[in-house]
């Protein structure tokens, strides 16, 4: 008995400092544990937060790419001739062509509008003027396709489009020309 006394008093002598240490070790792992959970909180909240700010940044994206910038009445001067291009918020579009007070060239249609790209159907062409009567034709789902690109000044818009006439200065729309907000 003596020796199984021995032998269990020698174990648990030698077992103390292990013990001691597999308690400290444990009260480090939780310790550990806590950290990372800590950490992980933390990380996944700004990760939320990131995501989030992103989701809004795109949402403002697509509802500015939804907007229609172009309503308005844009006006290009040229030499001889000015090119007035009026988009309403209803859905109705003209274009017109002024030659001075002698003659003005007009279309009329509705417009769809899909990013920076408008679709014109023209339903409506016409000239009128102090020289000439008025003089309008209906047209069977002509389509005109213009793009328009938003400059530094917000009253100026480049509008390109190979299926506006040229007007009698000779303007190629096909080129890209600059519209000033009226």
């Amino acid at each position: 008995m003596r020796k199984v006394f021995l032998v269990l008093f020698t174990t648990a002598l030698l077992a103390a400092p292990v013990a001691a240490q597999v308690i400290g070790e444990k009260n480090d792992t939780t310790e550990a544990w806590n950290n990372i959970k800590e950490n992980g909180k933390d990380a996944l909240k700004k990760t939320g937060d990131f995501f989030k700010s992103t989701g809004e940044d795109i949402k403002q994206g697509l509802n500015n790419l939804k907007e229609v910038k172009c309503i308005g009445t844009w006006s290009y001067k040229g030499e001889n001739c000015t090119t007035i291009i009026t988009i309403n918020d209803d859905g109705t579009m003209e274009i017109e062509q002024r030659e001075g007070f002698l003659k003005s060239n007009y279309y009329k249609g509705t417009y769809s509008q899909l990013l920076r790209s408008l679709h014109f159907t023209v339903t409506k062409k016409g000239a009128k003027g102090w020289v000439i009567s008025a003089d309008e034709q209906t047209i069977n789902n002509s389509s005109w396709y213009l793009t328009y690109s938003i400059q530094d000044d917000p009253k100026k818009m480049k509008f390109t489009s190979s299926d506006i006439p040229e007007d009698s200065d000779g303007t190629d729309f096909s080129k890209g020309v600059i519209f000033t907000k009226k």
